[in-house]
């Protein structure tokens, strides 16, 4: 866990496009905007204003597959809890 003057880092994970620009509002509202712009910046992970949050872009596609290889996985666990 990261901390910055004791207190803990939140790490909020967005994908590019429609879920970043939808959720960019919420995030000015509580005071938190990406000091760099994801469109145009190669980092995957951003600082922000508030210097206890901080935004990882993630690619969409890659939580597919992400997803795929873990399915098995989360069936089971299905299962096994039911």
């Amino acid at each position: 866990m990261l901390f910055f003057r004791g207190l803990p880092v939140i790490t909020l994970a967005l994908s590019k496009g429609r879920i970043y620009d939808q959720t960019v509002p919420l995030l000015k509202a509580a005071g938190v905007m990406a000091r760099g712009d994801p469109e145009t910046s190669r980092k995957l992970i951003l600082a922000t204003a508030r210097p206890d949050v901080r935004l990882i872009i993630v690619n969409q596609a890659a939580l597919k597959v992400k997803r795929a290889a873990i399915q098995p996985l989360l069936d089971a666990f299905a299962r096994a809890v039911s």
